[in-house]
């Protein structure tokens, strides 16, 4: 698997986050998409990421103990 979708962000990466919270990350990290894949579902195929550019968000998210929710909201 060379980049990964929403779900396979929250399956794979640790500490683990919700796909919500995957969402919430590329949202507010402005993270683009490098590609799509078919899901085996109905309708769009899913935006995927380079998961580098993931990880590294992720990394940043948890090293400052960002809760992702409380920053939408504000």
């Amino acid at each position: 698997m060379d980049a990964w979708t929403v779900e396979d962000a929250a399956a794979l990466l640790h500490p683990p986050l919700t796909a919500a919270e995957v969402r919430e990350m590329i949202d507010l990290l402005h993270l683009q998409p490098c590609g799509t894949r078919r899901t085996g579902r109905r309708g769009r195929p899913a935006p995927t990421y380079d998961p580098a550019v993931l990880q590294h968000a992720h990394a940043l998210v948890i090293r400052g103990r960002v809760d992702l929710a409380r920053i939408r909201a504000a």
